[in-house]
């Protein structure tokens, strides 16, 4: 009865309970033959329960307002070769689904893709992302080739080496042309810059580089990159030593500005240029220009001013388009007749745009209705979730995105056409009060939780075509918003740019720049295709028009349908090509299976290098690189490959060589000229007006801070003997991994801006971060150096940079937890003796407090090891570093029975794993069950946490918080 309950229980969706009733066979009668039944039904319920208790968190997301990973897990679900499609439990989750979806959108999900920027396709493909152990995707290759074409290969190898060798030479040319060159603009500029200043104070240029130049004020010098040296000044050098007679050198200096957002600078210089005969293609700089400003739109708004702001759209600017954003790459936006048009094909639950602009504590917008079928709607959405108004039969306000359920205001008035709506929220607390209006008279007011920036969306529900406009918004602009996004403006100008140089390095001014993964293989003569359908050999030649026409979304479907055959080894390089980086182990099951498909498959070994450069394995890497290069020397791509590995060696220099050459081998390619972008800012650092750099042994740290330096890398130094102390066992068999880089910066807004140049992004809402491409931590000081509260991010970050540099994959809890527990180390000023250890700082005794005012919330020790990053941050995330870094500290400090010696082999358990899938597996505690029962398991569960939660309490007693635990 035992089974046959538990069955039904399975049956039902309640694996939980499930497995408390099979759980309850006697233990004593366990060796009968009976119990093998129970142990089956047991297996198969422990599988399935990690996965139910993921999509549960990711429903409980979407009801919170968060729709994406509900989208992206749909996806996932839909798929033919997800390995849990016959589970009870998901029949419930689908249905949910809908709910929150609709049943348009959740249809639409089984063939929606996502792109990422520069053409990286970023996608679900359920054969890398599936879940559950005993998915085996090995499946027999046979090699297509014949020794007549192997010999047709190996006879181009002296025309592959010329090609090279001839490109090398044209480089070494250049460069040495380059370096006479510059050494007539460095006397040229030092004789003609004139008036040069920085910070109000006068300075004189010393010297001139390829990199940048360097400049003495008040007796001091002071080197800048061309990239991060105030603009005004980079100019002003730029133009000193450009030849006033030389039309190339006037254009590259226009181009120059504009990368610099000097835009008067710019016309003029192309002016010149053009007077001197230049045939060089200028840039659309009234488009530019529309680029790095906050709204397109009529805007009485001003940097910093406090108080209330309109934007008005009168929709009779192309330009306006700009400050609204479609959902999805398949809606399409236009404007015309002073109204802006929204169309979708079918089967979408939504047709908007986002509005440009986030506003503080109160804001309205107005809109002129176009057209009545389908109704048009206006979203809101704060920190509280999302919320519709629909303006249909009856004007409702719905507390969801898709207007689900039943409405929670509505009001008999109807919007008709010619009609203006308007939608007002206005912030108290943590409620905003919204008032809805229909041609001037008010349907309704409704109080709703609404706290943080205030955003909108225009549109309509389901699919179609929405016509609206004029559009107003008032209110208070968000400061925040603005700084964001007039800080990151010079970032987009730099890769609108980098887009231009590389249509016209392609030599089609007029398409896309096309990858050169994109541009075709080697894969696709007669012998490669033999046995391939023809609808699947010209779907992947339409995919490269499509994406040469800028259309990536249906590109992308092009892709999925032409390597939806796993024999079709061209078209399954190219996806796996495309999304390397975004999912290296995905693409590597691809690429491996297509370096076996196909005889001297070049490329698909200098892809299958770069998954192994991102997924950290950077010996094999090499080795592969290598064999690749002597197949075929002169393939621009594999010199990307290495510029990356000289990268995570701290070799920019040589980085930018290499990339130069990858760059002559295969022009116009966008992935090189992005990554070169990347290097440049890596080469020239910070946007630092003084610096410092102190140096240990396994550190390099720079940072404009420059009294603290030497305080600062001793500190790390120190540190990191304290981690090799508290987990020596993490440290055993790990080679030196040498010196670690460490940029600390003085103020955020730097900290942000070099983010988001080296390829992280902007990196707001954070402290410090690890880069693993360049191989650099990156922190931001929000404390006075001379508190030791401020070392706590110095601490936590430099543990994350540890476990990396020694190839440690631990679960998200104990990553996490662990350089909470470090982080609260005291350290005595010259870092040679640990006055503290375990200390509650500042930051820490506010994890306290978050983890001791929602003590209902805390989770058994299991349930928080098995959650992986994604259902770590679902819900209250800080609650959770919180309770993970007091399970840390209970183990390691407590002194209680067995704690300590279980979380170490914990530990050493996850530190024995080798193979690439244990280590990805890792970080998703779920899939590593076994070792959780094997250690940590073993204790018991109920007397454990009981002693933790004394253990709360003592450092609330600590901390000084008037706390017991209830």
């Amino acid at each position: 009865t035992i089974v046959v309950d538990a069955d039904d229980l399975l049956a039902s969706g309640k694996t939980d309970e499930a497995i408390a009733k099979l759980n309850e066979f006697p233990a004593d009668l366990r060796d009968q033959p009976a119990y093998k039944d129970v142990e089956k039904l047991l297996k198969k319920a422990e599988k399935i329960a990690p996965e139910q208790k993921r999509l549960a968190g990711v429903l409980a997301q979407a009801k919170g307002g968060d729709l994406e990973p509900l989208k992206k897990t749909v996806r996932e679900i839909l798929s033919e070769k997800y390995p849990f499609s016959g589970a009870a439990f998901l029949n419930l989750f689908r249905e949910e689904a809908r709910e929150l979806l609709g049943e348009e959108q959740f249809l639409a999900l089984k063939s929606e893709a996502e792109i990422a920027d520069m053409g990286s396709v970023d996608y679900d493909d359920s054969e890398e992302a599936a879940l559950g152990d005993g998915i085996d995707f090995e499946m027999e290759v046979e090699m297509r080739g014949t020794p007549e074409r192997h010999a047709a290969f190996v006879g181009r190898k002296s025309e592959f080496e010329g090609n090279l060798r001839q490109a090398e030479q044209r480089l070494a040319d250049r460069r040495n042309a380059r370096l006479k060159e510059l050494r007539v603009q460095a006397e040229r500029a030092k004789k003609k810059a004139k008036n040069l200043k920085i910070n109000g104070k006068a300075c004189t240029l010393v010297d001139l580089t390829e990199k940048g130049f360097m400049i003495e004020v008040s007796g001091r010098r002071i080197e800048f990159g061309w990239g991060n040296a105030p603009a005004k000044l980079g100019h002003a050098v730029k133009s000193a030593a450009v030849d006033p007679q030389s039309a190339d050198e006037a254009y590259e200096l226009g181009m120059y500005a504009l990368k610099r957002a000097l835009f008067d600078e710019a016309v003029r210089d192309f002016q010149r240029a053009g007077k001197l005969g230049s045939q060089h293609k200028v840039p659309n700089i009234d488009e530019l220009k529309l680029m790095v400003q906050l709204f397109r739109g009529q805007s009485d708004y001003r940097d910093g001013k406090q108080g209330e702001s309109t934007v008005s759209w009168d929709m009779t600017q192309d330009a306006q388009k700009n400050d609204f954003t479609v959902l999805h790459q398949a809606m399409k936006l236009d404007l015309g007749g002073g109204k802006l048009a929204i169309q979708t094909p079918q089967n979408f639950l939504l047709t908007a745009a986002n509005v440009q602009g986030a506003w503080d504590e109160r804001a309205t917008l107005e809109m002129k209705v176009g057209t009545t079928s389908p109704a048009p709607a206006v979203w809101f959405k704060t920190e509280a979730g999302q919320y519709l108004v629909h303006f249909g039969s009856q004007t409702q306000l719905f507390a969801s995105a898709v207007g689900r359920g039943a409405a929670v205001a509505s009001s008999g008035t109807k919007a008709g056409q010619g009609d203006t709506v308007s939608v007002s929220v206005t912030q108290s607390g943590d409620k905003a009060t919204v008032s809805v209006s229909v041609g001037g008279s008010k349907c309704f007011e409704k109080t709703v939780p609404g706290e943080g920036e205030i955003t909108f969306m225009v549109g309509c529900k389901g699919s179609g075509r929405v016509e609206i406009g004029p559009i107003k918004v008032s209110g208070q602009v968000s400061a925040k918003w603005a700084r964001r996004t007039l800080a990151s403006a010079p970032s987009r100008l730099a890769r609108e740019l980098t887009k231009f140089e590389a249509q016209l390095q392609s030599g089609n001014e007029q398409q896309m720049a096309m990858p050169t993964v994109l541009r075709g293989t080697s894969a696709e003569d007669q012998v490669a295709l033999e046995g391939i359908p023809a609808e699947q050999v010209e779907a992947l030649k339409n995919a490269r028009v499509l994406f040469a026409q800028g259309n990536q979304f249906g590109a992308l479907k092009k892709l999925e349908e032409a390597s939806q055959n796993p024999l079709f080894h061209a078209a399954n390089f190219t996806l796996a090509a495309l999304r390397v980086k975004q999912d290296p182990a995905g693409s590597l099951i691809r690429l491996d299976r297509a370096v076996k498909g196909v005889q001297d498959f070049y490329e698909a070994k200098v892809a299958r290098a770069s998954a192994l450069f991102w997924l950290s394995k950077y010996d094999e890497c090499r080795k592969e690189l290598d064999e690749a290069l002597k197949l075929r020397p002169d393939y621009g791509p594999a010199y990307l490959v290495k510029a990356n590995l000289q990268v995570h060696e701290g070799d920019y220099d040589t980085a930018l060589q290499t990339l130069a050459l990858s760059e002559e081998l295969a022009p116009g390619d966008p992935f090189t000229l992005s990554t070169r972008g990347r290097v440049v800012a890596l080469a020239e650092g910070p946007n630092w007006f003084t610096r410092k750099t102190a140096t240990t042994g396994h550190y390099a740290l720079s940072t404009d801070m420059v009294d603290y330096a030497e305080q600062f890398v001793k500190q790390l130094e120190s540190i990191r003997r304290r981690y090799e102390e508290a987990f020596p066992l993490l440290m055993e068999g790990v080679a030196d991994p040498g010196q670690a880089s460490v940029l600390i910066f003085s103020e955020a807004e730097g900290y942000y801006q070099y983010s988001e140049r080296t390829g992280v992004g902007r990196a707001e809402n954070t402290l410090g971060h690890f880069n693993p491409w360049s191989g650099q931590l990156l922190l931001f000081l929000e404390e006075d150096p001379d508190d030791w509260n401020s070392f706590h991010v110095i601490f936590h970050e430099g543990m994350h940079q540890w476990c990396h540099a020694a190839g440690l994959e631990l679960p998200f809890w104990a990553n996490e937890g662990m350089a909470e527990y470090v982080g609260g180390t005291r350290l005595s000023e010259d870092g040679k003796s640990i006055q503290e250890r375990g200390a509650i700082d500042s930051f820490l005794k506010k994890r306290l407090i978050n983890l001791t005012s929602n003590w209902n919330e805390r989770l058994d020790f299991f349930d928080i090891a098995r959650q992986s990053p994604q259902e770590f941050y679902a819900g209250n995330a800080p609650l959770k570093y919180a309770q993970a870094w007091t399970m840390v500290h209970f183990f390691m400090e407590s002194g209680h029975p067995g704690v300590k010696e279980k979380f170490i082999s914990y530990l050493k358990a996850y530190k024995a794993l080798e193979s690439a899938e244990d280590k990805k597996s890792a970080q998703e505690g779920s899939k590593m069950q076994y070792i959780w029962n094997d250690t940590l398991g073993q204790l018991d569960a109920v007397e454990t946490k009981k002693a933790w939660e004394k253990y709360v309490e003592k450092l609330a007693k600590r901390a000084k918080l008037n706390w017991r635990a209830p």
